[in-house]
C-alpha cells in the first residue's frame, strides 16, 4: 500500500546510476499511493509540492522521474572522448518509454473523481440532512487548506495550497529526506546542475538534484521525442494525438532547438524558483561542511500539499504516509487515533469511510511492537483539524465529504 518513492528515485541516481552503491540514503519514508485525478491540473505535484507541473514537459519529467525510481535503469556515464570534444562531459542512459509516458499522461488528465452516488458503486444514500450541515461546517473549518472544485470544474488548473510542517504536524519524514538526504556528485562533479541551467555541481550535493539532473539528461537526450509526447497531453495545442497532422506552431516547436530548449528551460526555472529557498540554505551548509551529513531540518520552511477533496472518500488510508485507516479515525484528537490496522482489503467501510481494516494482506504499526516508539515515517499525529467537534459534528462533516 505504500512506497518511499523520493527514496529509491534518489538511490537510482546517487546510488545505481552513478555505480556507487555507498552513496545511498537509506528509504525511510513510505508513502501512500496518491489519487490521481486533479494531479495534471495542479500547479504543483508530489507530496511536498516539490515539482512544478509546467505545460508540456512538466508532467512528462514528473513521470520519468517516477519511472526511473522504480524501473528505469538510469545510467549515468562518462561521455566518450568525441562528445568530451564538444563539450560534453557525461551521457545518460535508461528504459523510459516516453511516448507512452505522454499517453499515460493523458489518461490522468481526463481522470474525474469517483462519486458516492454513481450507479455503479452501490453505497448507501447520504443523509442530505446531515450532508448540509456538514458542509456548513467544512466552509469553516477546512476550506482553507481544501478548495473546492466544482465536478464540473475539474478539468480547471488550480493553484495547490502548500501547509508547512510545523503547523501540520503530520510526519516528516518524506519532506525531510526528499530535500536534506545528501551524496557525492561523483563525475556529475563541475556539471551545470540542470545541463542547461544552474551552477556546477560542488563533491557534495541533496540526492534529488542528482535525480532531476539524471532525468533533465534523458529528456536532452531526444528532446524532440520527448516534447512531442508531452504534447499528446496538452489539448490546447494538439490538433491530432498520435501521429497525427500538427499545427503549424507545433512544427516549429519540434523543429527549432531554441524552441524546444525554451520549453525545458521554464520546467527548470520555475523548479529553481520553487526550491531556491531551501537549497540556497543547503548549499551553503554543505560547502561549509565538506560532509554527506545532513543539516538540521527546519519544519517552517519544510511543507506538504493540502489537495482539494473531491472524491476523498474513496482514498483511504489517510495523511500521506497512510498512517490513519478512515474519516472517523482522523477525525480523533491524534493522540486517540488506532495504531494498528489492517490494509490491503477491497472492501469499503462506508458508516466510517475508509476500507475494512480487521483484514488485508498486511498490517500497518505506527509503533515499533511491544513499545511506545514510533516507527520512523509511521507517525499518525498531526492534521488536529476538527478534532474538537462534537460527535454528531464529526458524522455530519463526514457526510458532507461523501459529497464531495
Amino acid at each position: 500500500m505504500r512506497l518511499d518513492a523520493f527514496g529509491n528515485i534518489q538511490n537510482a541516481a546517487s546510488a545505481f546510476a552513478l555505480h556507487d552503491l555507498t552513496n545511498r540514503n537509506a528509504p525511510t519514508a513510505p508513502v501512500s499511493y496518491p489519487f490521481l485525478w486533479g494531479t495534471h491540473q495542479s500547479d504543483v505535484v508530489q507530496w511536498n509540492g516539490s515539482a512544478p507541473n509546467t505545460p508540456i514537459i512538466g508532467p512528462l519529467i514528473r513521470n520519468m522521474g517516477e519511472v526511473v525510481g522504480v524501473f528505469g535503469d538510469l545510467d549515468i556515464d562518462n561521455a566518450p572522448i568525441w562528445k568530451k570534444l564538444l563539450g560534453i562531459k557525461v551521457e545518460y542512459n535508461a528504459h523510459v518509454d516516453i511516448h507512452n509516458l505522454g499517453k499515460l499522461e493523458l489518461w490522468v488528465k481526463h481522470l474525474r473523481a469517483p462519486r458516492w452516488s454513481d450507479d455503479n458503486i452501490k453505497l448507501p444514500a447520504i443523509d442530505q440532512a446531515k450532508a448540509s450541515v456538514g458542509e456548513r461546517i467544512y466552509m469553516r473549518q477546512c476550506l482553507d487548506c481544501h478548495k473546492i472544485i466544482a465536478s464540473d470544474k475539474q478539468a480547471d488548473s488550480y493553484k495547490a495550497k502548500m501547509i508547512p510542517l510545523s503547523e501540520v504536524g503530520t510526519d516528516s519524514a518524506m519532506a525531510i529526506n526528499a530535500d536534506y538526504h545528501m551524496a557525492k556528485s561523483l563525475l556529475l562533479e563541475g556539471v551545470k546542475s540542470n545541463i542547461l541551467i544552474g551552477d556546477k555541481f560542488t563533491a557534495i550535493e541533496p540526492s534529488i538534484e542528482l535525480a532531476v539532473n539524471g532525468v533533465t539528461g534523458l529528456v536532452l537526450k531526444d528532446l524532440t521525442k520527448a516534447i512531442k509526447a508531452g504534447i499528446v497531453t496538452d489539448g490546447d495545442l494538439l490538433a491530432e494525438t498520435d501521429d497525427g497532422l500538427l499545427e503549424p506552431r507545433l512544427k516549429k516547436i519540434l523543429t527549432d532547438v531554441k524552441s524546444k530548449n525554451d520549453i525545458l528551460e521554464k520546467y527548470l526555472e520555475a523548479r529553481k524558483d520553487l526550491r531556491k529557498k531551501l537549497h540556497a540554505k543547503l548549499s551553503e551548509l554543505t560547502k561549509r561542511s565538506g560532509s554527506s551529513i545532513s543539516p538540521e531540518p527546519n519544519l517552517d520552511e519544510l511543507k506538504y500539499k493540502a489537495r482539494p477533496l473531491n472524491g476523498i472518500w474513496a482514498t483511504a488510508p489517510y495523511l500521506h504516509n497512510g498512517s490513519v485507516p478512515n474519516l472517523w479515525e482522523l477525525l480523533k484528537k491524534p493522540e486517540e487515533r488506532v495504531t494498528q490496522f489492517w490494509v490491503g482489503s477491497r472492501e469499503l467501510d462506508p458508516v466510517h469511510v475508509g476500507f475494512e481494516i480487521n483484514q488485508g494482506l498486511s498490517q500497518f504499526n505506527v509503533h515499533k511492537v511491544g513499545t511506545k516508539t514510533i516507527i520512523p515515517g509511521n507517525s499518525n499525529l498531526g492534521h488536529d483539524y476538527g478534532t474538537h467537534l462534537s460527535d454528531d459534528e464529526k458524522w455530519s462533516l463526514i457526510e458532507h465529504l461523501k459529497t464531495l
